[in-house]
């Protein structure tokens, strides 16, 4: 079986919400955590599930789309209309050391 390390594409099951993104996605903040985990410098790759071959990551997966987005993109591409949406994003970019994204 090919090494999470070897894989450009990466599949992800944050809380339940399945993503697809690229490597280099995951490792555009040396600060942040995913780049802990994906860019190999740090400590040993996350484990895929054998079945799915998903990397499971126990965060909220619907706000998750939005840090997925400011990787991309550097900035905070839209919103949710639920009051605490803010806060919810701001403790995803806490917990993922994006400084960027803590509003």
């Amino acid at each position: 079986e090919k090494s999470l390390m070897a894989d450009q594409v990466i599949k992800l099951d944050v809380g339940g919400t399945h993503y697809t993104t690229s490597r280099d996605t995951l490792c555009v903040d040396p600060s942040s955590i995913l780049y802990s985990m994906f860019s190999g410098e740090h400590f040993a790759a996350p484990q895929r599930d054998p079945e799915t071959g998903r990397v499971f990551i126990d965060r909220d997966g619907k706000t998750f789309r939005f840090v997925l987005n400011y990787l991309r993109d550097q900035a905070l591409v839209g919103s949710e209309s639920k009051p605490d949406f803010y806060l919810r994003l701001y403790l995803e970019a806490r917990y993922f050391n994006l400084l960027g994204l803590q509003l």
